[in-house]
């Protein structure tokens, strides 16, 4: 049986693609005289030269400094430990397993982990509950599974430690070979679009890429949105009339917790409208995220103000009325800003101002006519006036 310092040397010797034939042709460095075995010779040779003249540390050194060193490797210097030390997350797409470290916490730093979150339940529960587009650069994956008001956040919680020691000496490092560092904005984003993973209001859609090996996914009805299916809750049977041909449980309760992740209801508030045919409670029509009005030249949209986080917006003083809510209408402060802004107007669609604008009661159509020539003119001026000779604005 190899002593400790007999198998770290062979190890070393594997690791750096060494062999017994280099240490034979390495023995003509070596004296042979007074050397009786070749015990002596290794001995002889291991303190002198080493492997191609490498010369590796006696075994007094191995166990005073090496050992310890690699004693301590399983628990401080794994890429995992690395990783949760300075408070990122990681998650194996195959075990659907997200482990979120909170260590740079104030208050209670743990090491937390989560189940039951595929590729696509993930991208649900934070694109839906932020209202933002999966590839948003805002999202943290930490901040989506730790906000207690978010839904089922405690129905997946499996498992907690409070440092990085306890973590590396449970399961759960060895539990996934796919680890992906998904630490902060950056890392949860590249991981979606590593895993190609895209938003989808189909049901059937959703559901055949989220569990592509259910074959239930044939019965559900094509046309349903997740539109259709929040409002045939309250139905109580006819959900799965909504649903399709396939009346079975647990496409329901999978459906169920995809409408939590999208709309901010508990499993129960969902059941419970289900079994009783009651309406949903309106609490978390509250939850869903702040729309401000953003425009680029005459034409706007509502957009989450989360995805507008990043530019820089000012407000131009008209005022717009969509749905029966006002909304001062929001413009990028520089050039760079507005080109974002047009960007965000590109993927979400516009609308003409013009349609929308909110005038004062009593405005004769002679007012809003010289208030609106009054604008253009404004706008002319700040876009470095206009080619015609007279000032006016032909548009």
């Amino acid at each position: 049986m190899l002593t400790d310092y007999e198998r770290y040397q062979l190890e070393w010797m594997i690791e750096h693609g060494h062999s017994l034939k280099e240490f034979v042709q390495g023995l003509d460095l070596v004296d042979r005289d007074g050397i009786d075995s070749l015990e002596d010779a290794y001995a002889i040779w291991e303190n002198d030269y080493g492997f191609g003249g490498e010369v590796f540390s006696n075994e007094r050194e191995f166990k005073e400094e090496d050992l310890p060193e690699i004693m301590r490797k399983p628990e401080h210097e794994t890429e995992m430990g690395r990783i949760l030390k300075k408070g990122g997350a990681l998650y194996s797409p195959e075990r659907g397993i997200v482990i979120a470290s909170y260590l740079k916490e104030e208050v209670s730093p743990r090491i937390e982990v989560y189940y039951g979150y595929p590729p696509y339940v993930l991208a649900s529960l934070v694109g839906r509950n932020f209202g933002v587009t999966v590839d948003s650069s805002i999202m943290d994956i930490q901040d989506a599974l730790a906000d207690p008001s978010l839904p089922r956040r405690f129905d997946h919680e499996l498992a907690d430690f409070a440092s990085v020691d306890e973590f590396m000496s449970s399961r759960f490092p060895n539990s996934a070979t796919d680890w992906l560092d998904v630490s902060g904005n950056t890392g949860l984003e590249d991981m979606l679009q590593l895993l190609d993973i895209k938003q989808t209001d189909n049901v059937r859609e959703w559901y055949m890429l989220a569990f592509p090996d259910d074959e239930l996914v044939t019965g559900i009805n094509p046309r349903l949105t997740f539109v259709d299916a929040i409002a045939a809750v309250p139905t109580g049977d006819g959900f799965y009339t909504a649903l399709g041909e396939t009346a079975d449980s647990l496409l329901r309760e999978r459906i169920f917790e995809e409408l939590c992740n999208r709309y901010g209801y508990t499993y129960d508030e969902v059941y419970d409208s289900w079994l009783n045919e009651s309406p949903l409670p309106s609490p978390a029509i509250s939850q869903q995220p702040e729309k401000i009005a953003v425009a680029a030249g005459y034409r706007f949209n509502l957009v989450d103000a989360r995805e507008a986080s990043g530019i820089d917006l000012k407000g131009c003083g008209t005022v717009v009325t969509v749905d029966g809510h006002d909304y001062e209408i929001m413009k990028g402060a520089t050039y760079e800003d507005s080109r974002k802004v047009d960007d965000l107007l590109d993927s979400h669609g516009d609308k003409p101002i013009s349609d929308y604008r909110k005038r004062p009661q009593g405005m004769s159509l002679k007012q809003a006519v010289r208030e609106a020539r009054e604008a253009s003119a404004k706008l002319a001026e700040e876009n470095g006036g206009t080619d015609d000779p007279d000032g006016k604005d032909e548009r």
